[in-house]
Formats: C-alpha cells, structure tokens, sequence
C-alpha cells in the first residue's frame, strides 16, 4: 500500500491489508491511508498508523494489528486509527494501538481491545467487549451486551437492556443504563451506575472503596458483599433501613437495595438523606413505634423493648416485656400476640406433698400469667394465688398411700411408718386403709416339735389404731413370745395344760424321761406318771411328783422338789434346794448343807445307818445319802432343826466346811492354820469384822454382816461378802476370783498387777489383769466398780458414764437392764445431777435423787421419776409415764401419748405431740399446762373436785382445793377435767363475741 493512498473496494466480500515489509526485519507501516470496503463481508488487516477505515454495511472482519520493531525489539501497535465498521454482525480486534476510535455500529458485535485511549462505540445489538487498555471509553449502547474489563481508567456506559459486566480494573466508571443487569467488579475505586431495572452487583474480595449509585426509581438492587469500605450514595429521594436477619434493606421510595451480609458490618456508609424511621422508644413503662411527628403503635405496662417485636401489623410481646401487668395497645390496624415464653395462667389441683416424715394437702392454686384479648388489642396478667394448708400428716413415710374422700383421709399401708400418725387440719379425720392392720394379742400357748413341748408366753402383733377423734393413728410395736416353759422328751402337747402358774402334766403327754424348764412354773406331773425320770434345767425349777419310782435330777439352781408320791430317788443338784415330804419312802441322794428338807406332818425321828441319815415320819422315811458327815437342816411339825445338833464352839468343821458361829469374837481367820484340805468357809454368824484368808485350793468364802476383808489366796476363789463394806483383796500370782455379791460400797484390791482390760459378760463384769488372770464381777457390768491396782484407786462402771465427780451419768446403748434408780448410782447419790438414757434402745424406769435432777428418757416407753428436787425430765418419744415428785419441776413429754403428773410443788407441764394426759391430785400446789389442745388432750384429777374454773388475761385457770391447774394460753379454747373414770368435773367455754 502507498503511503497517503485511499482504498475503495465497492461492492462485494474484500479483503484489504494495509501495511509493507522494508528489509525483512523491520515491519514498517504505511501512513495516512484512507480505506473504505462498501457493502459486504469484508476483512481488513491493518498495521499503519494515522489510518481510516470504513467497512461498510454486513458482517466485517477488522485487525487492527500490532508489528514488530526489530531495533526496540517490541510489538507497536497501529496508533491514530479510526474505525467504522458500519451495520451488522461485525468482529473488531484492536492490538496495543493507542489513540484509535472505533464505531461497530448496529448488530451484535464483537470488540477485543488491549490499546491505551481508546473510544470504542459498539452501537446497538447484543455486543461483546473484552478490554484490557487503559483510558478507553466504551459506549455500548441498547441490548443484551456483555463488557469485560481489566484496564484502569475506563469508562463503561452499557445503555438499555439486560447487560452483564465484569470488571477487574481500577478507577473504572460503570454506567449499566436500564434493564435487569448484572455487575461483577474486582477492581478498586469504581464507580457503578446500574441504572434503572432490578440489578444484580457483586463486590468480589479485592474490591475496595467503591461506590454504587443509586437514583430514586431505579428499581431493586442486590448488592453483595458489601464492605465496611464501600459507599452506597443515594439521589433523587430519601431511605430508610432496616434489617432482615443478615441484611440491610434500603428503601427508597418504591424501590429497595438489599445489601446480602451487610447487618454483620460495624459500619455502613451511605450517602443520601434518611428518611424519618419508625423506632421503638421506651418511656416509663409505655412503648411506642414511630417517628418525632407521628405515632403509629402505642403500648402500655411493659418493662422492656427487648421483648417486643414486629412483623407487618402484629406485635409479638416476649417474656422479658410483660410487667405482671395488663398491657393495652392503641394503634391503628395493628394486633398484638404472645410470644412462647409467656405463660398463661394455670389451675394447679389441690394435692399432696411429702418432706421429711410428713405429708401436707394443700389447697388448689392459680400461677400467674397472661391471656391475649380476643381482640387482640389487650394482653391481662393474672396473679398468682397460694395454696393453702388444709391438713396436715406427721408421721407417715410416704404420701402414696394417703387418699382423701370429702373430709376423710384413708391412711394405707404404703404410707405407715411404724410410729404415731397425727393431723391437723379444721374439720378433716382420719380413716385405716384395708391394708394396714390392727395389733392382736396372741394368747400363751403350748406348741410341739420334735419330741419338745414348749409354752411360749403371750404376744402382740405390729399394728395401727386410730383413735376416737380420727385426729390420730396410734403404733404398738410387735413382742416377742418368750419361753415360759419346756418339756423335752413329750410325745404330745395334748395333756399339759396350765393354770397360772402351775403346770400339769399327765403320762399320756410323757415318754419315760423328760427334761423341764422354767423356773417361774411349778411342774406337777399327774399320779399316773410312774417308773420315770424327771430332770429339772439349770434354774431354779418347782417340780410335784405324785407317781411310783420315780428318779428326780433337779440340776442346778435353788429347787423345790414336792415329793408327793411313793419310793422316789431324787438328786436335787447344785443350789440351795428343799425337798418336801408328804408321805413314801424315798431317798435323797446328794444332799448339801444349803439344802433343806420340809416335812408337811408328822414328826420325824433321826436315825443313821451306816453313813446314812433316816428321817422316819410314821410308816414312811427319807433316807438321806452320806448324810452322816453333813449338817442336815429340817423342819417337822415341831419346828426347824439341824442335824448333828450344834454345839457352842466358834469354828465347826465339817468334811471340807469350816462354818464361824456367833462366838467366833477374833478379827482374822486363816484357813491354813485348820488344815490344807478345807475349801469352803462360812462366816455369816461371826459378829465382827473379820479378815478371812483362804488356802491354795478352790476356795468359797462367805463374809458376814461386818466390813470384811476376803482373800482368796492360790486358786480359783469364790468371795462373797454379805453385808458391809467389804475388801476383796487379790494378790499376784492368785487365780481367777469370782466376786458374787459387789456392791457400791465395797473395794477390789489388786497387788503387784494391774487391770488391762474390762469386758461385760452377760450381767457380769470380767477384769483381765496384765498376767492375764482374771477377776469376774457378778453382776458388775451394771454396777460402779471401785479398784485399786498398781496403777493406784480407780472407779469404773462399765455401762455407764460418770462425769463431773459423778454429778453426771449417760447410760450407754448396750446398757439393758430395764431400771437405773437409786441403788444403781448409790455411791454418787449425794451428788448425781444428770440422767441420760437417749442412747438406751428399750423402754427404763428411771428414778432420780433427792436433789435437782435432769433427766433425759429414751425414745421408748419409759417411767421417769424425778423425786425430790426441782427437776427437769424429758422423756423422748414412745409413750412415756412421767412423775415430777416433790419440787417445782418442768416435764416435757416429747411425742407419744405420755402420762405427766407434777407431783407436789409449782410444776411446768409440756405434752408435746400426741395424746397426752396430765394428772393432778388435790394437794400438788399450781401446775401450769403449755401447748394443751382439747382434741389431744385430757386433764384428770386423781381424786377430790374442782372447785372452779374461770380465765385468767390468756389462761384457763381450774382452782381445786388450794392448788390450780393452769393453761397456758388457751383462753381461746374449750377445755375440761375429767375424774379417774373419764366423768367430766368441770368444763370451760371460750367467750364468744356478739
């Protein structure tokens, strides 16, 4: 092409170059050349610069190419270039050329540009455009045009229809014009018009400080990811905002941007005039929603705004709003509703409730809440009412069993608690359910087992009964049967029977030999039991025997063997036993010298035969073996005597028996200086004092009525002291000593050892001494032990706690004797304050001293008695028997129905739970009675009249005699005394107001 040239191709489908080649290495272009195709599908390759080319109408190829410069080693670009591709479907392609203008012209078109200051034109239809330069203006204009961008500096106006644009470039203005378009940028510091239509704009990440116009009428605007940097300038209108979970609605008139994410942003930045915006403000407890000028919703008695909320024309009210108050709202249109959280009131029934042993009924109740109007223009609150007691249950394990019919409460067997049931409550009783059983008595009967009869006493069964009132359910605790009695070797149970105390027993019950105890009951076996054996038990058995040859074995114990019947070998076995004789011949066989034989009639005639000794009673006799050496005691029809008569000597021996008589005047006895053979030594008749020392054998030594001294010496010894004030002394390398009869004024003396332990044994009381000997205490473990060893002077009680120089006791748990009265603490008598028997698991008798005690019972049922002395008794539970005796005492009796009677002197009285009684007699000075309750309650006066009755200030006063009985505080109520037999004396009305 030459340089200045103009092309006219004309008509037809052309294909013009522009451009020429110098050398071969350098591309050089050809300037100021004109070219113009005319009509047709032409293509155009140009390379020069300063060109002009005119396609022409139809579908054009135009290359506006770049060429290499061989001496700066570069593509350049053909600058100063104007295109015109004219109508249709045309393709443009612009490489690095600057300052070149192109016009598409109609048609769906295609632009590639990668120059710098360019003006590109597409013109109408349905274009592409991909640009890369900078500086570059693009004008679409109308239809579905797709623009891409990444150069800097440009300015896209796209015009009518549904556009989409990306852009990645820098300080690019984006003018989208009308239609549905569709904006991605990525480049920072753009502008973006989207113009009329509902609009699509997405911020990518790398966007940065943009700024999104919108005009008032431009339709609704998605815009995402709008950034903290962002602005979104407004024109043409005012808006408002809300937001929408994760958004923020802008509205501007009929139109609305939805910034999608932006509600998470601290900051927002639009530019524009706002909108006066409905609020919520809060005055006092009145709410309202609108603006300075105009209210739209007016809500009243709220706490809060944080618990109201709107959506369209219903206002939700939430837990943290509501005032325990009526709300109302004014508002035109607009409703209210409740939110989950509030809650409406509720109707709870009346019910049962348990804690800690007792059950209560109480009334039906309402909660509090809150009901919406059924126009929902009002919101009341409803209070909460309480529920009431009605009654009351004490001493039930559970409420499960307790059902109410009207008034009555059934009480059933899950609800028993094995203790006293009370209520309380106006005009409400109590009932057993079918399950809960009454105590019975079950009578003393015989039973047989395995060739034993026994006769167990009579018992009770666990059971409730309610009382007259209904107001109580009283427990008896179940007993235990006891053997009374057995018979072993019986054939049958059929043939005992009992009356009273005296058991018969006939041969058709009996195999030839039997074995009886039960040292309460005589035994009488029947004339027609003969050629047997009867053998007595360890106790002190009561045996009749009518029958013929008959052998008897007493055993052990004090025994009484009626010898009634005929020919009889009888063994009455250790103890102190009396053989009574009626008639027979019979023989007795072991004999000792506390035994004794009663003869009914007669008188008998001592004789001997051989080492024999005959008791002749007219034609029958009792033959006593090796009688001969033995003081034999007897009483006949003439009175008491003993065989070998006696003489007036101090010591009589007999076989191994040294006995001390009333002349006996020195004061030691030593058994060794009488012969080494002796073992028991008897000093009950000697007058004085006396020091007795036994020798090396198994000793029994028996002191008398003075203060003696008993030494027992080698062997295992039996001391026992009678009465005074005795010392039994041990000296080391002793035995193991039994001291039958220690009593509070007696000593232990241990030389050379000392006491290491202290253990009970039933009643007894064993000391085990560090050279592992031992001393037994009978009866000890009950009584107070004064010792002295090694160790020096100590004083013990094994069950009991003294304290305090023994003005204190406490019995402790394993204490079961039945009693603790005087005789039991004698050596403190003077001195002892308090009793505590709390620990005791069964029921005591309980008596205090002369002086002011305290006591304190256990929780079963006892008998306290306070004696003299101003006293204070508290007997536990269980239903206890309380005596103040003389003094001005205070009893409390704890619960269970308890007797309480002051005795002489001013006393308190304090019933405590249950059905309590108080007594008086006439004489007993003024008793005053607190917590009395008629329901409960009785007053008897043990004898005499009650002279009058009257209130005093808050009291009942009952005036008997010179003494009053007086009730505390119980004006109010009715009141009466009833005599022994439960006659009402005298009764007390409680004054009524008109």
């Amino acid at each position: 092409t030459i340089e200045g040239a103009t092309i006219n191709a004309l008509g037809g489908n052309d294909s013009i170059y522009n451009g020429y080649y110098n050398d071969g290495t350098i591309s050089n272009n050809v300037l100021n050349v004109i070219i113009n195709s005319g009509i047709g599908d032409d293509t155009i390759d140009n390379t020069g610069n300063s060109v002009t080319i005119d396609a022409g109408a139809d579908n054009d190829y135009i290359d506006n190419k770049s060429r290499w410069n061989s001496e700066t080693q570069t593509y350049e670009g053909a600058n100063n270039v104007s295109i015109n591709a004219g109508a249709g479907n045309d393709y443009i392609s612009n490489w690095n050329g600057s300052q070149v203008t192109i016009n598409a012209g109609a048609g769906n078109d295609g632009i590639d540009n990668s120059g710098d200051s360019v003006t590109i034109d597409a013109g109408d239809g349905d274009d592409t455009v991909s640009n890369g330069g900078d500086n570059v203006t693009i004008d679409v204009g109308t239809g579905n045009d797709y623009i891409s961008n990444w150069g800097s500096n440009v300015t896209i106006d796209v015009g009518a229809d549904n556009d989409y644009i990306s852009n990645s470039g820098d300080l690019v203005t984006i003018d989208a014009g009308d239609g549905d378009d569709t904006v991605s940028n990525g480049g920072d510091l753009v502008t973006i018009d989207a113009g009329a239509g509902n609009d699509l704009i997405s911020l990518q990440t790398s966007a940065k400080n943009n700024l999104i116009e919108y005009s008032s009428g431009d339709g609704n605007d998605t815009i995402y990811s709008f950034k903290k940097n962002s602005t979104l300038s407004i024109s043409g209108g005012t808006y408002s905002t809300i937001k929408s979970d994760d958004n923020i609605i802008v509205t501007v008139g009929d139109g609305k941007i939805s910034l999608i994410g932006a509600a998470s942003l601290s900051a927002v930045h639009i530019d524009g005039k706002e909108t006066a915006k409905n609020e919520w403000k809060l005055s006092g407890t009145t709410a309202t929603y609108g603006t300075s000028n105009n209210t739209l919703i007016k809500i009243t008695n709220v706490k809060s705004l944080n618990g109201i909320s709107l959506s369209g024309k219903v206002i939700t009210v939430a837990k943290a709003s509501v005032n325990a108050k009526k709300i109302t709202l004014t508002g035109d249109g607009y409703t209210l509703a409740l939110a989950e959280d509030v809650t409406a009131p509720t109707t709870k029934k009346a019910a049962w409730s348990y804690s800690g042993g007792t059950a209560t009924y109480k009334s039906s109740y309402k909660t509090a809440g809150y009901l919406l109007a059924s126009n929902a223009k009002s919101i009341s609150y409803t209070k909460a009412t309480t529920a009431s007691t009605l009654a009351t249950v004490k001493g039930v394990k559970s409420k499960d069993g307790l059902s109410l019919s009207g008034k009555v409460i059934a009480v059933a067997k899950a609800s028993v608690n094995a203790k006293k049931i009370t209520l309380t409550g106006d005009g409400y009783t109590l009932k057993l359910a079918n399950d809960v059983i009454a105590p019975t008595t079950k009578k003393a009967a015989w039973s047989y087992s395995g060739g034993t009869a026994t006769y167990k006493s009579s018992y009770k069964t666990a059971g409730y009964t309610l009382a007259s009132n209904a107001k109580s359910i009283s427990y008896t605790k179940a007993t235990t049967a006891s053997t009374l009695a057995s018979v072993k070797g019986a054939v049958s149970k059929t043939g005992l029977s009992v009356n009273g105390k005296k058991i018969t027993l006939k041969k058709s019950a009996l195999s030839s030999k039997v074995t009886v105890s039960g040292g309460d009951y005589e035994f009488d076996f029947a004339s027609d039991y003969s050629t047997a054996t009867i053998v007595g038990s360890s106790k002190a058995d009561t045996i009749t025997v009518r029958g013929k040859k008959v052998s008897i074995n007493a055993g052990k114990g004090d025994d009484t063997i009626n010898i009634f019947g005929t020919t009889m070998s009888v063994n009455g076995g250790a103890g102190a036993d009396t053989f009574v004789y009626k008639s027979g011949k019979h023989v007795i066989r072991d004999y000792k010298e506390e035994d004794k034989i009663s003869i009914t009639s007669g008188t008998a005639t001592v004789t001997t035969s051989g080492n024999n000794v005959i008791f002749t009673v007219g034609s029958g006799k009792i033959t006593v073996t090796g009688g001969k050496g033995k003081t034999v005691s007897y009483v006949d029809g003439t009175g008491e005597h003993i065989y070998p008569t006696q003489s007036n000597q101090p010591v009589i021996i007999d076989g191994k028996k040294i006995t001390l008589t009333e002349n006996y005047l020195d004061a030691t006895f030593n058994v060794a200086d009488y012969g080494a053979a002796l073992q028991m030594i008897d000093a009950s008749a000697a007058p004085l004092d006396i020091e007795i020392t036994g020798n090396k054998l198994m000793n029994s030594i028996r002191g008398g009525d003075g203060n003696d001294t008993l030494i027992g010496s080698k062997g295992n010894d039996t001391l026992t002291g009678v009465n005074g004030a005795d010392v039994f002394v041990w000296h080391k390398g002793d035995g193991n000593d039994l001291i039958t009869d220690y009593t509070d004024e007696d000593t232990i003396l241990i030389n050379g050892d000392t006491v290491k332990t202290k253990k009970a044994s039933g009643d007894n009381l064993i000391f085990t001494l560090a050279s592992k000997n031992k001393i037994t205490i009978q009866g000890g473990a009950y009584k107070i032990i004064d010792y002295i060893d090694d160790t020096g002077e100590h004083i013990y009680s094994h069950f009991v706690t003294y304290k305090d120089d023994g003005t204190s006791a406490k019995l402790k748990s394993g204490y079961s004797k039945k009693s603790f009265e005087p005789s039991d603490y004698a050596k403190y008598a003077d001195d002892l304050k308090t009793i505590n028997a709390s620990a005791v698991s069964h029921a005591m008798s309980i008596v205090g001293s002369d002086i002011a005690n305290s006591i304190m019972g256990t929780a079963d049922e006892d008998y306290i008695n306070g004696d003299a002395g101003k006293d204070t008794i508290r007997s536990g539970d269980g239903n206890d028997s309380i005596l103040g005796g003389a003094g001005n005492d205070y009893l409390y009796g704890g619960e269970g129905n308890d007797s309480l009677w002051g005795g002489t002197g001013n006393d308190y009285l304090y019933g405590g739970e249950g059905e309590n009684v108080f007594l008086y007699k006439p004489g007993d000075s003024k008793d005053r009675i607190f917590e009395y309750n008629p329901a409960f309650d009785t007053i008897k006066l043990l004898s005499g009249q009650v002279d009058n009755v009257e209130s005093a200030g808050t009291d009942i006063v009952f005036t008997i005699g010179t003494g009053k009985i007086i009730l505390d505080n119980a004006a109010g109520s009715y009141a009466k005394v009833v005599d022994s037999n439960g006659n009402t004396l005298k009764e007390y009305f409680p004054k009524t107001r008109s």
